[in-house]
């Protein structure tokens, strides 16, 4: 698949494409960059086509997971975006962290709770920490950290959920997850073209969350006090009589107080209003 496999190459077009992601080049520069390097991806064209007419970031894992992870006999695990400094570890499903529906039910839930304990995999640590890492499966970092059991809780879960392997890919901010039901052996040109067709993933992923940014700066007003309070104890379930016996005011004035809190959000609906007051994090 590559006209130069070697790592040089694959190594120089990856720098190419970094320069390009961080003067916010749409994913089609960055290719037309790939391709001036002489790497031979038949499919990559014809996939960053589609993820720029792509406005969902589920729909571009369902892309990559269509054009890449299902031919070489693995699936897309996961993308999430981390700060810089890798101080925020707040991560939230929808907000910074896009799961695949291929992901067995109930493994990320399972997951996020092992996580609160444990924090990062020695996986992705290493994928987000190298600049430029050898890209090792889930079981190969395994063997390695054998005797020190570091991580050994993720592959305990993982294999509980029929997930015995996967493969991350790590650029600038985000990092996205293959995994695999089987033991995944990839061949060197295998993992390069996974790489190389994740960091578009992670480009385009990167321009809806710009744009989404965007869109969410624009909300005109600031909730009040009490706006905030009533959208908060809907989002975690409360009905209006427990909303307005917690603040002390009607039924009728709750819903002034949500249906406030809708309009200055632009929300079409109350569960909207809180999906939108969640991603701007103005509730928590």
């Amino acid at each position: 698949m590559w006209a130069h496999g070697d790592t040089k190459d694959h190594i120089s077009s990856l720098a190419l494409s970094q320069s390009l992601f961080f003067a916010n080049k749409a994913p089609s520069a960055i290719c037309t960059g790939c391709l001036r390097m002489k790497v031979r991806l038949p499919h990559l064209p014809l996939f960053v086509d589609e993820i720029e007419r792509l406005n969902h970031f589920i729909d571009v894992l369902n892309a990559l997971d269509r054009h890449f992870a299902r031919p070489q006999g693995a699936r897309v695990y996961a993308a999430w975006r981390s700060t810089i400094n890798d101080r925020d570890t707040s991560y939230l499903l929808g907000r910074n962290v896009f799961v695949h529906a291929s992901v067995p039910k109930g493994f990320y839930r399972e997951f996020v709770q092992a996580y609160a304990h444990h924090g990062h995999t020695p996986m992705a640590r290493y994928a987000r920490l190298n600049r430029t890492p050898a890209l090792l499966t889930w079981r190969e970092h395994r063997q390695r950290l054998k005797s020190t059991r570091d991580g050994l809780w993720f592959h305990e879960l993982a294999e509980r959920y029929g997930i015995l392997d996967g493969l991350y890919c790590s650029h600038r901010q985000w990092t996205v997850g293959f995994w695999s039901p089987t033991i995944f052996k990839p061949t060197d040109d295998d993992r390069k073209v996974l790489d190389i067709a994740a960091y578009f993933a992670a480009a385009r992923l990167e321009q809806l969350m710009v744009a989404r940014k965007k869109k969410l700066d624009s909300v005109a007003a600031p909730l009040s006090p009490r706006e905030q309070l009533s959208l908060i104890r809907y989002s975690l379930g409360d009905s209006e009589k427990e909303i307005a016996d917690r603040l002390g005011v009607s039924i009728g004035r709750v819903n002034n107080l949500l249906y406030a809190a809708r309009k200055k959000l632009k929300a079409k609906s109350r569960p909207h209003a809180v999906r939108i007051a969640l991603l701007a994090r103005i509730i928590p």
